[in-house]
């Protein structure tokens, strides 16, 4: 299976858009908040996510099966679900541009785990729950006011 993908793209609500335009500010360039994005994404997927075992994003991963429970705790003493050797974890990757971040985990396996499969449940790696929408907001938010800053700093109306 091909990596699998998250990619965000923001769009500023049509009624900011004249405001700052009037400032002579670029809409089309935050390469810097990209990747913020996608640095607190990738660190909080590997993280926090893993940690709790999907429930930091409300989607708690589901036990595994008794056999092969029995199996991986002899094999594998101790390793979480979703962990043996910790490749997976630490396969996220962020590839941030100017107007959008790319998110990804190059683990060949991981989308069959991401979405399940008919003799695997579903367990999520990768969602943007609330908190993380309002991180994103936050960071954009700062952004535009660093260009709104930059753009009277430089005698601009």
């Amino acid at each position: 299976m091909a990596t699998s993908l998250m990619s965000m793209q923001v769009k500023i609500e049509n009624d900011a858009r004249p405001q700052l335009q009037a400032l002579g500010l670029s809409l089309e360039n935050f390469p810097e908040e990209f990747r913020q994005i996608g640095e607190y994404l990738t660190e909080f997927f590997a993280g926090p996510v893993f940690s709790s075992q999907g429930g930091e994003i409300g989607e708690s991963w589901p036990g595994l099966s008794a056999d092969y429970a029995k199996w991986k705790q002899a094999m594998f003493p101790g390793q979480i679900v979703l962990e043996r050797s910790g490749a997976m974890r630490t396969n996220f990757v962020d590839e941030p541009e100017n107007q959008k971040v790319t998110v990804r985990n190059l683990s060949d396996y991981f989308g069959y785990h991401q979405t399940g499969t008919s003799k695997m449940p579903k367990r999520v790696m990768m969602k943007l729950d609330q908190k993380r929408r309002e991180k994103i907001s936050e960071i954009f938010t700062k952004g535009i006011q660093r260009k709104i800053d930059q753009a009277v700093a430089h005698g601009r109306p």
